[in-house]
């Protein structure tokens, strides 16, 4: 498990026990509301996009193969489903709600985004397993 090094960042030790757990550091970019993120592989397949609001250290998943221009954005709980940044609600709990409106907002612009194959909430009740095929 990896977490983003704020330190505002907790965890209930309990639930974590005996699973190793790393930080990493958030670095100015081109993603996210906030400009900040974490590019896992140095390659651009997968970011951890900061979204703050819910918690601290959220981040967002932004999936892309090599030289691909359509991408997957895993919302985390940005918002609980697509009908959060449909109807513009933010989480109900958030340790701040202006950040989570920002937020909101980013994920709502994703989700229009035509190289956006699909922006998706943890939380969704419509979300079935499936796969998602991306060209590359």
């Amino acid at each position: 498990m990896i977490l983003v090094g704020i330190k505002r960042t907790a965890i209930i030790n309990y639930e974590w026990k005996n699973v190793p757990l790393k930080t990493f550091e958030l670095a100015d970019s081109n993603d996210g509301a906030w400009n900040r993120s974490f590019d896992l592989f140095g390659d651009g397949t997968i970011k951890m996009i900061w979204e703050p609001g819910h918690s601290a250290g959220l981040c967002a998943a932004k999936l892309q193969a090599p030289g691909c221009k359509e991408y997957v954005m895993l919302a985390s709980d940005g918002g609980y489903a697509a009908k959060s940044w449909i109807e513009n609600l933010t989480p109900g709990v958030v340790i701040d709600r202006k950040a989570a409106q920002r937020s909101l907002n980013y994920l709502a612009e994703v989700a229009k985004d035509q190289y956006c194959v699909e922006c998706i909430a943890n939380h969704d009740p419509a979300v079935q397993p499936h796969e998602i095929v991306l060209p590359y």
